[in-house]
């Protein structure tokens, strides 16, 4: 007796059962993903519901003075290099200032103002009107001498009634600094170098009366910034002679010392991003993989060693990734622009991705930044071999540009079709206007560019803030995973600043020759360490998103305020406020415990020392000790 067959088609259906239930799966799962992206701790908010323009409108103390009268010299070399800083230092405090060029007009006179910024360096032209500052400030005003003046006879009288007993002749070459009190957040007692220091510093001798809270990271321990006594005033005195933008926290740290207490308006926030991830991964092998891991090719050592360590360092640290997604790795910049990609690999890794509590941007088609022939003429001599070095391939025209950004897109869709890719990384960080111009006009769910921070003669710099098209710019401020000098300076400075990180890297960066010669494990140590210090330090700051970044960005950019220093406490007002805003609050005069610290209208922690942070939930905010039990 012959068995019994089942029908072929018994066998096809079970076959496209089994498809079924798989694509159900994934739907739901890709679902599932798409909804962990959704849901936002801080959501982008429409640009019209705040004021059209960040004015600069806050006010302190009483009697309706203005805050702060900034001196700058026109005709003085380091004076102007420092007002490339100080006035946007100064803004993003939220301070009300005015300016006065001194080669060029008369100095307002100082009884108009609570605070007064010294930032010149040619004291004998001005002798008469220094003299009146001093005075001024003897009798209870706040002075901050944020330049290292020209030695001559005036300086060294100015310098002795600034709490100076004896100073030498020359300048210091400062190989670092090294933060002696918790004045600043920093989270260690290590030192911060400063790489291609210079002769800026002076070699002073203080008297015992002065507060010394910076010095030099060596044996000599020199004097960088202090505060003391003038008569019923208070002077801070900032001796580091350095005024780049990686300094701009330690200048925004001296100043809120000036004053009974000082409440500026910040980020809170923490980003990390995976530039051009998802991504088409690299083949075949590499010496600096095999020297560690042994006969392991490239994508093997992404999927299986370098993805879960950074999952372990997201779990670790409560790291959000931002990837921003590139479609494939050549350099065509004409059209026709098609899919290139793996439409399951490059699912499987940005679920991986969403996962982990991330979220998925743009980076564009390829690698090519979005500029066209003739950007960089003109640049710096040292990047002519720039173009050569990118393997740069210019784009004909705006129309191609917005043509590969179209097919990213709709690829990008094609994958997550309920996501919305709202943060935009530049490639390299390189950014035409015509490049910005197509990135707003094609891909219309972006909100935020995430460029650099730091600019160069080819990299566009950027400002946290709300730029004139509306667009949220979220600039990064480390790369990469070598951290050097310049990094742990600039991530001190800023978290003193606008209490804010930023930082991303490049897959490839784990493969760069010029990195670390002992391979990923030790890379990986480093920003092991760097996170460490970074949760050391800032204990409190959010972990956010790239999105989640820009909605923090844009409530810092529009909020403004104002304050009232009382006998025992602060009153705050708000304006352009929306659902929350964050501000540090410095209490220099009325210092009680911190626990007996609290707030109407808000939140606050203590961070160390006088500083708190403050989450304002109302636009009325008043911070006072607490009342007996």
């Amino acid at each position: 007796m012959r068995s019994k067959k089942l029908p072929r088609y018994f066998t096809v259906l079970a076959i496209l059962g089994a498809f079924i239930l798989l694509s159900v799966a994934l739907i739901g799962q890709n679902k599932r993903l798409e909804d962990t992206q959704e849901k936002k701790v801080l959501e982008i908010l429409d640009n019209a519901s705040f004021a059209s323009e960040d004015k600069n409108t806050n006010a302190y103390g009483d009697g309706g003075k203005s805050e702060c009268l900034y001196l700058w010299d026109s005709g003085d070399d380091n004076s102007v290099v420092l007002h490339e800083q100080m006035p946007r230092i100064l803004k993003d405090m939220k301070v009300s200032f005015v300016e006065a060029d001194i080669s060029r007009e008369q100095i307002p006179t100082c009884s108009g103002f609570d605070k007064v910024i010294m930032g010149f360096t040619q004291y004998s032209s001005v002798k008469e009107q220094v003299t009146g500052i001093l005075d001024w400030v003897s009798e209870g005003g706040s002075l901050l001498m944020a330049q290292v003046p020209q030695l001559d006879a005036t300086a060294q009288w100015v310098l002795q009634r600034m709490g100076i007993d004896a100073s030498g002749h020359s300048y210091y070459r400062t190989p670092g600094i090294r933060i002696k009190d918790d004045f600043m957040l920093h989270g260690s007692t290590e030192d911060y170098k400063i790489d291609n220091s210079f002769e800026s510093s002076l070699v002073v001798a203080l008297g015992e009366e002065s507060i010394v809270h910076m010095v030099s990271c060596d044996d000599k321990e020199i004097p960088l910034l202090w505060e003391s006594s003038v008569g019923e005033g208070k002077a801070v005195t900032v001796n580091v002679g350095i005024y780049e933008k990686s300094f701009r926290g330690i200048y925004a740290a001296a100043y809120s010392l000036m004053g009974d207490c000082c409440v500026y308006p910040v980020i809170n926030g923490a980003a990390f991003y995976l530039d051009g991830y998802p991504c088409p991964l690299p083949q075949g092998n590499s010496p600096y993989i095999t020297k560690v891991y042994g006969k392991m090719d490239l994508h093997t050592f992404y999927i299986n060693e370098w993805w879960p360590d950074l999952s372990e360092l997201s779990e670790k640290y409560g790291i959000a990734y931002t990837g921003t997604i590139m479609e494939n790795r050549d350099n065509q910049t004409e059209p026709p622009f098609q899919v290139m990609g793996v439409r399951n690999r490059y699912q499987q890794l940005g679920s991986m991705l969403i996962e982990g509590g991330g979220e998925i941007g743009i980076l564009g088609y390829n690698a090519q930044p979005l500029c066209v022939q003739g950007f960089f003429d003109g640049m710096k001599e040292e990047n002519s071999d720039y173009e050569k070095d990118l393997f740069l391939r210019y784009w004909k025209n705006k129309q191609d540009m917005r043509d590969s950004l179209t097919e990213i897109n709709t690829f990008a869709k094609s994958l997550f079709p309920r996501l919305k890719f709202a943060v935009y990384t530049p490639p390299s960080n390189i950014l035409s206007e015509d490049g910005r111009t197509a990135v707003r006009d094609t891909l219309t769910d972006v909100t935020s560019l995430a460029g650099s921070y730091f600019g160069s003669s080819y990299v566009q710099e950027q400002e946290f803030g709300v730029a004139g098209d509306g667009l949220i710019e979220t600039p990064r401020i480390t790369s990469g995973v070598n951290i050097n000098n310049e990094m742990k300076l600039s991530s001190l400075s800023e978290l003193n600043m606008h209490y804010v990180n930023s930082h991303y890297m490049y897959p490839s960066d784990a493969l760069n020759p010029g990195t670390d010669e002992a391979g990923w494990p030790s890379l990986l140590e480093q920003l092991d360490k760097y996170m460490e210090w970074l949760e050391a330090s800032a204990p409190y700051i959010r972990r956010l998103t790239g999105s989640e970044m820009a909605g923090a960005v844009q409530r810092f950019h529009y909020v403004q305020c104002s304050y009232r220093s009382m006998d025992e406490g602060v009153e705050i007002d708000l304006d352009n406020f929306q659902d929350e805003a964050w501000f540090i609050v410095r209490l220099n005069k009325w210092k009680p415990q911190a626990e007996e610290v609290e707030a109407e209208g808000g939140e606050l922690v203590h961070l160390q020392g006088s500083l708190y942070l403050l989450k304002a939930s109302e636009n009325h905010v008043e911070i006072g000790k607490k009342a007996a039990e």
